[in-house]
């Protein structure tokens, strides 16, 4: 666990520095210079890219870190891995493309009514499409390769910053709102270019194109892998994008701009797992391939309580300073509408990272295909639920949706693996982290309103102090206990 702890805080410090400048970007930025309709659209662009990012790949990410280890073990197929995955990735796109361009006008009239904008962008879409496919599986063979910190840099912190640059520019007139639009090719394609010349440095790797003779069984057993996993995570993506596509549908634009801010704040809590799951995910791949079902095990039990501590952490500070963060915001009385959003999104991603990476396990095990059902399951009961909550709820009914579809979601896959592996991640400790951030909210929210910036300060304190001493002194999680205490005694350290 000590290489996953490592690498997991540099992309961390990462995360949150791409945290900051998000929350500039969303906060501030977005709303002081654009309306809600032109974050509604910009926005849906790339929600829609990711939504559709599953039928270009293919599965083809999941693939690269299941069959690593297994190529790795003859030279031809090392050294062909990386060109048969970009090869693979290349013939799904263009098979993807066929099937839009037959469907087109299915999919023009589904926004036509109320998102216009977004079907006179949607060339934008399917440009983002392109890279995005290319990127998760580099980005997938350098986490076998364990380089995630980089990588990280760039998806995390460099990618917000030149969105903040190109927004400046649109606010200083620089540039019009259909080159900002435009912008984002630029800043994917940047993004991309810069991963593979960091691969091409560090590890020297080539891109040899593949052969018949060295892929011939392990290709076929790719593709068909991949065919599963394409299943499963089409209905992954559905359960966590087409909410806010929906939205645009049904209830316009401007309806997704205040959507999509809220839901940004309530993403936050969900960056830990990203940055654990960057160098777990190839950790896991290899315990399978040995058979090692204890360190499987191990790790499911760490990750959760380590996610469990964290998140709500981030949870807290957030719901205690909700009215201060709504309150800073330029044209706050229209986005607070968003409170209800913040709530759902962030309990559903706190539900998420408390069942640690089920999926993950799921997908690595000979029972992969298992999750294939629950997604598609679940992927259709999300859209049911939008369905049925966005007409009368509205935004607050997605995110409402979004919750109800995480929940069901991991329970299922828990009671999967307790049946199937005799594997959960739970234990006493867990309830204890439950337990002490609802005594630590209710602490805090009894606190009389300050001025805005000294409220914002005293109880983002309070909930550290608080939520973090009860962590600290009932030992909750050992790996956090163990980091801080390294931390004090590095602090107090004679020279």
């Amino acid at each position: 666990m000590g290489i996953v702890i490592r690498q997991s805080f540099y992309n961390s410090i990462f995360s949150y520095l791409g945290v900051i400048i998000g929350f500039i970007n969303v906060i501030f930025l977005f709303p002081a210079f654009l309306s809600e309709v032109d974050i509604g659209l910009y926005r849906a662009i790339q929600n829609a890219s990711l939504l559709l990012l599953p039928f270009a790949t293919f599965g083809l990410q999941a693939s690269t870190l299941k069959f690593f280890p297994e190529a790795q073990q003859k030279e031809s197929t090392q050294d062909q891995f990386l060109g048969f995955m970009l090869v693979a990735v290349t013939f799904f796109y263009l098979i993807f493309l066929a099937f839009y361009f037959l469907f087109q006008s299915v999919i023009h009239q589904y926004f036509a009514e109320k998102a216009q904008p977004l079907i006179d962008s949607f060339n934008l879409v399917l440009i983002l499409v392109f890279i995005l496919s290319f990127q998760t599986v580099i980005e997938a063979y350098s986490r076998n390769l364990l380089k995630t910190i980089f990588p990280g840099f760039l998806r995390d912190f460099f990618f917000r910053f030149l969105i903040s640059v190109s927004v400046l520019l649109f606010a200083i007139n620089l540039i019009s709102f259909e080159a900002l639009l435009n912008s984002l090719i630029g800043i994917y394609l940047i993004v991309l270019l810069l991963l593979l010349l960091y691969l091409y440095r560090d590890t020297n790797f080539q891109i040899r194109l593949p052969t018949t003779k060295a892929f011939g069984s392990l290709g076929k057993r790719i593709l068909g892998y991949s065919f599963f996993i394409f299943l499963g995570f089409s209905g992954s993506t559905i359960i966590v994008n087409v909410d806010s596509i929906m939205i645009s549908s049904m209830l316009g634009l401007a309806q997704t701009g205040i959507y999509v801010t809220a839901m940004y704040m309530g993403n936050i809590i969900e960056l830990p797992k990203r940055s654990i799951g960057q160098i777990t995910a190839p950790l896991l791949a290899k315990a399978f391939e040995e058979k090692n079902l204890k360190e499987v095990d191990s790790l499911y039990k760490k990750v959760s309580i380590n996610q469990s501590v964290i998140g709500t952490y981030l949870l807290l500070g957030i719901l205690v300073n909700l009215d201060n963060i709504f309150s800073i915001m330029p044209n706050s009385e229209v986005f607070a509408a968003g409170r209800y959003v913040v709530l759902f999104i962030g309990l559903g991603k706190l539900i998420d990272m408390i069942f640690s990476f089920n999926g993950e396990i799921i997908l690595f095990s000979h029972f992969y295909k298992f999750n294939v059902t629950a997604t598609i399951i679940l992927g259709v009961l999300t859209i049911a639920t939008n369905l049925l909550l966005i007409p009368v709820y509205g935004i607050s009914g997605a995110a409402f949706a979004s919750l109800l579809t995480l929940f069901l979601f991991n329970i299922i896959k828990f009671v999967f693996l307790k049946i199937k592996l005799n594997m959960q991640p739970f234990n006493f400790n867990t309830l204890k982290v439950i337990a002490f951030g609802l005594i630590t909210y209710y602490l805090v929210s009894i606190i009389p309103q300050l001025p805005v910036w000294i409220d914002l300060l005293i109880r983002s304190i309070l909930v550290t102090v608080i939520f973090g001493s009860l962590i600290l002194f009932f030992k909750c999680s050992e790996e956090i206990s163990n980091l801080s205490q390294g931390g004090w005694k590095q602090l107090f350290k004679k020279n």
